[in-house]
Order: structure tokens, then sequence, then C-alpha cells
């Protein structure tokens, strides 16, 4: 009347490989899923850009200041210089915890730039100086376009009707009162949400003089990216003329 008892050793679990069909199925596939992803990358699985930690920033006691200009002759062209200047002057004081100061990118005419004009600090988010000798600094901030278009068109004569570099980078640091001066911009603006990234390298004492065989010119570099992180300006090169004097630090 009762049937055999199935042996103790016939209850227990067997192998992966001797597991009835749809458990065996559903692990190949979970190992499948897993292989995918670590093959593949996140990438393949959200599409989203993924959310990322912030560094802490913290600004080092430094003092920055540079009236400069750059010539690119590989982002000239006819209508364009390939030219760009920078008016800084940054500090830090530990004490208060906070870098402070204006960042000025002026006379923006080159290639591969969005931006032919004034880029604006609006913020200084992050001051990094290092080097005893040839010390060299790193900024970062928001900022706003001031000018935007291009520049006047090259008359007869071949002589471009631009202002002077040189009277710009003379003349204080003076915040504009709108951040796009009037003038045709697309909607939506791509140059909302304006942040720029700048290096300095303090190579020499004194004024540069551009292609001088004896001595090291200072270098200026920068990137400007607007808020979906399209870069809309860059550039770097040696000091065409002008000086940039940085801080000496232990850092």
């Amino acid at each position: 009347m009762f049937r055999h008892a199935m042996p103790e050793t016939e209850m227990r679990p067997k192998r992966f490989g001797h597991l009835p069909t749809r458990p065996r199925r559903c692990a190949a596939l979970i190992i499948l899923g897993v292989s995918c992803v670590f093959l593949l990358g996140p990438s393949s699985v959200a599409s989203a850009i993924q959310p990322q930690i912030p560094t802490l920033q913290v600004c080092n006691a430094t003092k920055i200041e540079a009236r400069a200009k750059v010539h690119l002759g590989s982002r000239e062209d006819s209508t364009r210089p390939g030219t760009f200047g920078v008016q800084v002057e940054v500090n830090c004081d530990p004490q208060v915890g906070y870098p402070q100061g204006k960042v000025a990118i002026v006379d923006l005419h080159m290639t591969d730039s969005s931006v032919h004009g004034i880029v604006m600090s609006t913020t200084i988010d992050q001051v990094t100086s290092s080097g005893g000798r040839s010390p060299m600094a790193f900024l970062s901030g928001r900022c706003r376009i001031r000018h935007v278009g291009p520049i006047p068109d090259v008359p007869p004569n071949g002589l471009r009707q631009t202002p002077s570099l040189d009277a710009q980078i003379t003349d204080p640091i003076e915040l504009p009162v709108d951040p796009v001066v009037p003038g045709p911009v697309p909607d939506p603006n791509p140059f909302s949400g304006c942040r720029f990234w700048m290096a300095l390298a303090d190579n020499q004492e004194g004024d540069n003089a551009f292609g001088s065989p004896d001595q090291t010119a200072d270098v200026v570099g920068f990137v400007v990216l607007n808020g979906r992180g399209q870069r809309i300006a860059h550039g770097m090169g040696p000091l065409a003329s002008g000086d940039i004097q940085i801080a000496p630090s232990r850092n």
C-alpha cells in the first residue's frame, strides 16, 4: 500500500549539469546577462549619463595675474586672425577658503570655435597652483559670453578693423551688464551653462618676447563648454606678448 521510500542519496540536489530543463535554462540566461554587462559595458544597459560624485575643491594660497595674447597660425583663415587674449586677476587665501577674482578670454577669433568675442567669468570655482620655479596654475569656473558673432568683414585694403588687443589687455576687467550683447542668438541658446577651464605656466620673468631663442615663453590654454558638455571654444599656445605671473608654491 505504501510506495517505496526514495533513498536519501536520491533526495540530495544534483550537480548543475543534471538540473531539470527549466532551472538549467534560467541559470544559463543569468550567466549570459552578466557576461554581456562585462563584455559590452554599462552603456549597453543604460544609455543615460551616469551620476558622478564631484571632487572636493580646495584652493591653495596663491595669486595669479595675467595680461597676454596668443596667436595660433593653424587657427586663422581669411576672416579670423587666429588670436585670443587672457586677463586674469585671481587669488586664494586659505583663511577665507574660496578663490576670488576675475577671468576673461578676450579677442577670441579662431577657427574651430563657436564663440567670437569675449568670455567672462561669473564665478571662480577652483584655483590650484604648483611649483616654486616656473610655477603653473589651473583655474575653472562658470562664465558667460559677452560678444557673439563673426568679426567685421575684411576691407579691400586687407586690414582687419578689429579692436586692438593691446588696448583690451591694458583695460581693467569689467563684467558686462548683459550676458550677451543684442544680436541673433539661436534658440535654445547654445552658450547657456557656460563653464571654462584654464591652465597657465609662468616660465619667465618680465614680458614675453615672441620667438626669443634664449627664453621659454609663458603658456596659456583654455577650453569652454556649454551646459550640455559641448565644446564651444578652445586654444593653447605660447604668449606672443604680455606676461603671466604666478606666486611660487610649495605644492
